[in-house]
């Protein structure tokens, strides 16, 4: 099953909003779920315009990490 996240999802594990979420994702592999792109793009944007800039886009780096497109290889 692949999992999908939504931005409101990662703010909440970013966050450590929800335990729940922590749990669930840490339960599955990398490659079981995706970060859709416009979500990265609202999560950056987000940190862009955070009083804690370079605290919140290192944060949400690393969390994109394990999720990102250079894993799949090269898309044709």
């Amino acid at each position: 099953m692949t999992w999908f996240l939504d931005t409101n999802t990662c703010v909440f594990y970013l966050k450590g909003l929800c335990p729940r979420i922590k749990s669930e994702l840490l339960k599955r592999s990398p490659e079981s779920i995706k970060v859709p792109v416009i979500t990265k793009a609202e999560l950056l944007f987000g940190a862009e315009k955070s009083r804690r800039r370079d605290e919140n886009l290192e944060k949400i780096n690393a969390f994109l990490l394990p999720f990102s497109e250079s894993r799949l290889g090269p898309m044709t």
